[in-house]
């Protein structure tokens, strides 16, 4: 089952092409990595995976929504939004808000009542191993922790797809160990993940396919 599907896009800033006739195709189950140096396009790849943004030429397509109509259709997209989880390079906070609370936010303004939201807020800081930092506050945390409830914030909704842009970037080798990790266990669950990165994670070889993206072109190298 094709969970992504991307066919010869092109995206410009002005007349600078930072993607060029780019293709591909991530299935249901799948570990796909995309590495290229700063300013390669990987942040504009995923933007267009989360149909934060939209091609300029060719087509994006993300579990079954095509970004012809999800320019149209705004409820559509807030619709495959729900099954999609973020993790961005520093994860955003509300710091008047403790580690919970944030989480809960985010699934109340997907719909779900407060306990439903609380409970599963619950089960994904259990499972990234930080439950017992519930009630801090995230500026209490390491980067390394904020790092992690931020994918418990991205997990907690369920998600099919999992898009993590350069997750690891700043974080000590521990850190990013542990992040990379975790984020391969979510995945060998069933979780469909996207990672753009700087570099190939550590655990490269458990990872389905390896694309480098590189002026603007995207290749993959295994």
């Amino acid at each position: 089952m094709k969970v992504v599907d991307i066919k010869g896009v092109s995206k410009f800033y002005g007349d600078y092409e930072i993607l060029r006739d780019v293709s591909l195709t991530v299935n249901k189950g799948d570990f796909v990595v995309i590495y290229g140096e700063v300013g390669a396009g990987k942040s504009t790849l995923l933007k267009l995976v989360y149909f934060q943004d939209f091609p300029d030429k060719g087509s994006v397509e993300v579990l079954s929504l095509s970004s012809d109509l999800a320019r149209k259709r705004k409820g559509k997209v807030q619709e495959v939004r729900k099954r999609i989880g973020i993790i961005t390079q520093e994860p955003i906070f509300i710091n008047e808000m403790n580690c919970l609370e944030n989480i809960i936010l985010v699934l109340e303004a997907l719909g779900f009542n407060r306990k439903i939201a609380e409970n599963r807020a619950i089960e994904a800081l259990d499972r990234v191993g930080m439950l017992s930092y519930a009630k801090k506050f995230p500026y209490e945390l390491s980067a390394g922790q904020r790092q992690k409830v931020s994918i418990a914030r991205a997990i907690a909704k369920d998600p099919v797809l999992l898009i993590a842009d350069d997750p690891t970037l700043g974080l000590d080798d521990r850190s990013s160990y542990e992040i990379e990790q975790l984020i391969l266990s979510l995945n060998e669950m069933g979780t469909t993940v996207i990672w753009g990165a700087n570099r190939v994670p550590q655990n490269a070889m458990k990872v389905s396919r390896i694309y480098r993206l590189k002026d603007g072109i995207l290749e993959e190298v295994r």
